[in-house]
């Protein structure tokens, strides 16, 4: 597996890990995005047990590639931090956005996760949540759901 880099752009910092293989359909590229109390390095792992030849971005949240250009997305203990009002997002048809979310979350309530589908949905993805854990910690049946989820595509 390819070392991954680091490079500075716009003050932000990103960490970048080409593909082991020739990207192709079976080998995805991702773009990892985590909230606060985190750093570049902390979703690798979990990328590399999802996808272990996927090319790997992660940038900061405050400058994402435009939803609209991603394929789809994965939200682990995601947390509303926009308006989710109808019109907020931009035309979303054709993605798929997957919520995962801890049934007694002390950190990020459900309603965030029920807000966020009903706006990916309102924008024309293919939205789907689910309860894979009881508290903000990821769990293996995270990993499972996501993948399964991954490999539908």
């Amino acid at each position: 597996m390819p070392s991954p880099s680091r490079s500075t752009l716009a003050g932000f910092t990103y960490l970048f890990r080409p593909s082991a293989t020739t990207p192709s359909a079976a080998s995805p590229a991702l773009l990892l995005l985590h909230g606060t109390g985190g750093d570049e390095a902390d979703l690798l792992p979990i990328a590399s047990a999802l996808a272990p030849n996927a090319l790997l971005r992660r940038a900061a949240p405050e400058s994402p590639a435009p939803l609209s250009e991603l394929a789809g997305a994965i939200l682990l203990r995601p947390m509303v931090t926009f308006d989710p009002a109808p019109g907020s997002l931009p035309d979303l048809t054709g993605r798929r956005v997957l919520l995962l979310h801890g049934e007694a979350d002390p950190t990020v309530p459900p309603h965030h996760r029920e807000a966020l589908a009903r706006a990916f949905t309102t924008a024309g993805a293919e939205a789907r949540s689910a309860i894979t854990g009881r508290d903000h910690a990821l769990h293996q049946r995270d990993l499972d759901t996501a993948a399964a989820w991954l490999a539908e595509r």
